[in-house]
């Protein structure tokens, strides 16, 4: 498995939701699309860890 860095954007959605309370929604789409439906359980633990960790993305 290839690790790739998680894209900034969807970071940033994440983190403005938390922090206004909102929901956040991004879509996944190409021909992987349906394997990173169970790393969202992982971008969440990434908003609970320290800032100066780094964030991946398994595809």
């Amino acid at each position: 498995m290839v690790r790739t860095k998680l894209d900034n954007r969807i970071r940033v959605i994440v983190e403005n939701g938390v922090a206004k309370g909102h929901r956040s929604m991004f879509v996944v789409v190409g021909d992987k699309g349906r394997d990173q439906v169970r790393s969202s359980p992982f971008v969440r633990r990434m908003m609970t860890r320290p800032k100066n960790m780094k964030a991946f993305v398994f595809l």
